[in-house]
């Protein structure tokens, strides 16, 4: 875990001027291509917002962190250790949010207003998707996405510090890595993930009794903005996945894609000291990993001629802001605002509905769990939100046929996940642990036959 010093220390490096950097290296970012904002104008706009946001390349210079917090550009060869009066921020400015299983999020309160860093850990544990730059895949999904008002808008880039040896991949090398130590400096190159910038949004997580409606807006709000180029990706495996700028990852056959994911972390720690005591866990879920394998084939042509969206795959409630209070005052125009894009795909619609409505993801936070009624409800409310934003509806019978298959599938990708990351946990392999996360773990694995009946 870094501290606030040096998330200071590392921002006063990301402004510096460096040899070849040229005044104008901004110029053209908010002009930049971006998804047409009128695609999803019925859903409004945020106060606030500028219509574009740097691209990739634009995003990863000194002028873009500068400018995204409200700080002139460092002259060369300054920075936050030998010129203190170009530091943006103090270590006051700088508070701790949250750490999930892959990265940690950080509070900056800048000259421009208050942003969160985002340092993602870096290497195969940096990446469900398996990517050698994940910071800069979920980067490009927000400024996808930028148009809908319903994501944070990104604001500039690190991108990852390593990749594999002798990958000629165009990602640009980042003027200062995300510090892996107290000693790493801008000339100290450091096999970290990187970082984002992004804007602030205030509020609380979700509450599934109160606020499922605001969810089914978001989500129709996602789901209408233009999708960016996307190829299909094989499951994560020992030689990280190099994806082109402007690229994203795709899915065409959502539950085999699903079932080759899980079928890898099943099979990650098979021969893990501890795997005898979870051995009835791994055979429940080989045994209903066959049975998803088999409905993802006489399922197939359900999802053949969708139109794929970008869904964001992991929306349990943490994952939603609500305003509330003093927060209502920054108005939300879904009602809800939907962060953490680290493992969207282009793909089905229903893989976010299923990821919503499956037990595995309301129970993760809270004590909810959706019954028929509730569950009719909030595909009602997605539908809704759809025909009020001009989109193509699909029936109530579609949509809950097609919710209904892959809640079965996103059981099998979240069990299967938390079979992984128990061998991780037991056996003190996690880098970032949180007892709480492992609780759940044990409580899903332990009750693994409730999930699967």
């Amino acid at each position: 875990m870094h501290t606030a010093a040096m998330v200071a220390e590392f921002l006063g490096r990301m402004i510096l001027q460096r040899e070849g950097d040229g005044a104008g290296a901004l110029s053209g970012a908010l002009s930049g291509a971006m998804p047409d904002p009128a695609s999803c104008a019925t859903f409004g706009s945020t106060p606030g917002f500028p219509q574009a946001v740097p691209g990739e390349a634009d995003a990863a210079t000194p002028q873009a962190w500068a400018a995204a917090l409200g700080v002139p550009v460092a002259g060369k060869g300054a920075g936050a250790a030998s010129a203190p009066g170009t530091a943006p921020v103090s270590a006051e400015d700088v508070s701790f949010l949250a750490a999930g299983e892959y990265h940690e999020n950080w509070l900056v309160r800048s000259p421009a207003g208050p942003v969160v860093l985002r340092g993602n850990r870096g290497g195969a544990a940096g990446s469900q998707l398996g990517l050698a730059d994940q910071i800069s895949y979920e980067y490009r999904v927000l400024h996808a996405l930028a148009g809908c008002a319903a994501t944070p808008r990104p604001l500039a880039l690190a991108p990852a510090a390593k990749l594999p040896d002798g990958d000629p991949a165009d990602v640009p090398s980042s003027p200062a890595e995300f510090p892996s130590s107290p000693a790493s400096g801008p000339d100290t190159p450091t096999p970290t993930g990187g970082a984002l910038l992004m804007q602030w949004l205030p509020g609380r997580p979700l509450d599934y009794r109160a606020d499922a409606r605001h969810a089914a807006r978001v989500f129709a709000a996602v789901h209408a903005a233009p999708v960016p180029p996307a190829v299909e990706l094989p499951p994560p495996g020992p030689v990280p996945h190099v994806l082109p700028r402007g690229v994203l990852a795709a899915q065409p056959d959502p539950l085999a894609a699903i079932v080759a994911e899980s079928s890898a972390l099943l099979a990650r720690h098979a021969d893990h000291p501890l795997a005898p005591r979870m051995a009835t866990a791994r055979q429940a879920l080989l045994d209903y990993r066959d049975r998803v394998a088999r409905l993802a084939g006489d399922t197939r042509h359900l999802f053949a001629d969708e139109a794929p969206v970008i869904a964001n795959t992991e929306v349990n409630s943490g994952n939603f802001l609500v305003p509330e209070g003093d927060a209502a005052a920054f108005p939300a125009p879904c009602g809800a605002w939907l962060v953490d894009w680290e493992k969207a795909v282009v793909t089905t619609r229903y893989q976010d509905l299923g990821h919503f409505l499956a037990p595995t993801t309301t129970l993760w936070k809270t004590d909810f769990t959706f019954d028929a009624a509730t569950r009719a409800a909030f595909l009602d409310h997605y539908r809704a939100a759809l025909r009020h934003a001009g989109q193509p509806v699909p029936d109530a019978e579609e949509c809950a046929a097609k919710a209904d298959v892959m809640v079965r599938a996103v059981l099998l990708r979240g069990l299967s996940w938390c079979l992984m990351a128990w061998h991780e946990y037991a056996g003190g392999g996690r880098a970032l642990a949180h007892a709480d996360t492992f609780r759940t773990i044990e409580r899903y694995l332990g009750n693994i036959a409730w999930f699967l009946r």
